[in-house]
């Protein structure tokens, strides 16, 4: 599913990262960004497995069971945070996964963020 971009989407030319996470607007996002600032072997780690995926022929991507095989990874440590990766970010792992690598859009199921809705609906 391809989802729409939003105003908020929309970044200034050459940054390699999505307006949510270069200013942060929600408590999650901002809670996400410093995790993600702490943490950023996690994305490396969730980026090279989904597209070690995608390169075997995976059609469908499931952020949750990346993110559970980043848990189980004994090698994984984060800091900052009670949970090796909170659910609450995952969401924005795959968001972030897929602002990156294009290629990587339609293979994640990305739903509406309610907190964004919110952001957008008091602009």
């Amino acid at each position: 599913m391809t989802q729409l971009m939003s105003l908020f989407d929309i970044v200034a030319p050459g940054s390699p990262d999505p307006a949510w996470l270069v200013a942060p607007q929600t408590e999650l996002e901002r809670k996400f960004a410093a995790f993600h600032v702490a943490n950023a072997a996690i994305y490396r780690h969730l980026e090279e497995r989904a597209l070690r995926e995608t390169a075997q022929g995976a059609s469908r991507l499931s952020i949750a069971k990346l993110a559970e095989q980043l848990r189980a990874d004994g090698n994984v440590e984060t800091q900052g945070d009670a949970f090796k990766i909170n659910n609450s970010y995952r969401a924005l792992y795959a968001r972030l996964l897929v602002h990156r690598h294009p290629e990587l859009d339609g293979l994640f199921e990305l739903r509406v963020r309610r907190d964004r809705a919110e952001v957008e609906a008091n602009a």
